[in-house]
């Protein structure tokens, strides 16, 4: 199974459901509860292997993995003002991971290995799709 680009996902949404397709990005910083990962989050030696930089897609299967819904929250402030912008700072990881398309190769790597494609198919079967219009960022599915 194959996934759209990374880049030509929906990056942001109004939606604030709980959905399993809903990836949260952690550039402002994400809340994870206890027990929202499965055991495998701790074993640096195949994150680094698998997704060395990129954590949300790191943290996003393995909380599939113990099928955790997660959702965007209420914030009234446009998307850029929620950060602090150092000047002179390199955003290199963004740039190589979005427009280098490593995500894509991360993503793969990690999706490949736990089976999350799988997941993600059978979810919008039970769902009858609903919840690809309400993701923050969803995969649609290459036929």
């Amino acid at each position: 199974m194959e996934f759209s680009p990374y880049c030509d996902w929906e990056y942001i949404s109004t939606e604030d459901v709980p959905s399993v397709l809903t990836i949260p990005i952690g550039i402002g910083g994400v809340l994870y509860p206890p027990n929202t990962f499965h055991a495998d989050v701790v074993l640096d030696s195949k994150f680094m292997h698998l997704a060395p930089n990129a954590d949300d897609i790191w943290f996003k299967a393995m909380s599939l993995l113990n099928n955790i819904e997660c959702k965007k929250t209420s914030d009234s402030r446009s998307f850029n003002s929620r950060f602090l912008e150092i000047p002179g700072a390199k955003q290199v990881l963004h740039y190589s991971n979005l427009f280098g398309k490593e995500n894509d190769k991360q993503i793969a790597s990690v999706f490949e290995t736990y089976e999350i494609g799988k997941f993600f198919l059978e979810t919008l079967n039970e769902k009858n799709g609903n919840q690809r219009a309400i993701a923050t960022l969803y995969v649609r599915l290459q036929e």
